[in-house]
């Protein structure tokens, strides 16, 4: 078997990548080149998110527990709520069920995250160590065996070295620079409305509280009959708070539904359909690239 020349030179090439990317040189090369601060602000964008996401996790549970509180008080005859006997279960129902399926949305998203957050570092350490030192393994032994007239094992191994090679720019960059551009997309035009959105869900956390406050004091216990004939002014005055602060949760339901829309679409854009975008628009330029110089060598 005789190689040619560029063959040669090729080998020798991806023989000095492999060896470099097995020693850590070229991870060494990247920080130099200033990749360790890409790293550094991706891990910051997600330990923000993963607070963002378990902050919201917790203001929802706290509206549940508050909500919980108002629910146990049994009115006869219900609370006067705008013309209307109803109990406090029947307005407060909705507005738990929605909160609560917004808790368990918040929890995925933080536990997304902290896995990014985990899986993150590893990725950085393998991208430009193992998984680039085979790909150039392969890639060689790719050329040689198109040397030999093997020309469709070597087709299969290129393909396969050329999926590895990707596999660790994406590893080592690809994430890392998807997570950026997410945080720039998501300070310019998400930031905003996640702030509003936040606040709403603020305030109503507030309106839990006073119901939850106001069911406490109207509360009477079944066993003490002296109790309840003390109380009975007390409580008009009581129920009627509760019916007001009652009517003001049913008043700002929508409110409160387009706010959590807003949240769950914000944070639905930040760690999942951002990410993908900007992913495959670095697989795109990637096989461009790749492409590109694929067509030098052959003309």
């Amino acid at each position: 078997m005789r190689l040619d020349r560029t063959a040669l030179l090729q080998v020798f090439g991806l023989s000095c990548l492999a060896i470099a990317a097995a020693l850590g040189a070229v991870e060494e090369f990247a920080g130099w080149l200033g990749a360790g601060s890409i790293d550094a602000g991706a891990l910051a964008e997600i330990e923000d998110l993963r607070n963002r996401a378990a902050a919201a996790f917790a203001i929802g549970k706290t509206i549940n527990a508050a909500i919980s509180v108002a629910k146990e008080v049994t009115v006869s005859g219900g609370v006067g709520l705008a013309g209307m006997a109803v109990s406090p279960g029947q307005v407060l129902d909705p507005i738990d069920d929605l909160i609560e399926q917004f808790a368990t949305a918040m929890l995925l998203v933080a536990m997304a995250a902290q896995l990014v957050d985990v899986l993150l570092p590893i990725g950085i350490a393998w991208g430009l160590g193992p998984v680039l030192a085979a790909a150039a393994f392969v890639l060689a032994g790719a050329i040689l065996l198109r040397q030999t007239g093997l020309a469709g094992a070597a087709r299969g191994l290129l393909r396969f070295g050329r999926v590895l090679l990707a596999l660790a720019v994406l590893l080592r960059f690809g994430i890392p620079l998807a997570s950026l551009a997410t945080d720039l997309v998501a300070a310019e035009f998400l930031d905003s409305r996640f702030a509003a959105a936040q606040e709403g869900i603020g305030s109503l956390a507030e309106q839990a509280d006073v119901v939850a406050e106001t069911a406490r004091e109207v509360r009477l216990e079944p066993h003490d009959e002296g109790l309840i004939g003390r109380l009975v002014d007390r409580m008009s005055g009581g129920l009627a708070e509760l019916g007001a602060a009652l009517a003001l949760l049913r008043a700002n339901f929508d409110q409160t539904f387009q706010d959590v829309v807003t949240l769950l679409v914000v944070f639905l854009l930040e760690t999942l359909l951002l990410p993908l975008l900007f992913l495959w628009l670095g697989w795109r330029l990637f096989r461009g690239i790749v492409a590109s110089a694929r067509e030098r060598r052959s003309g």
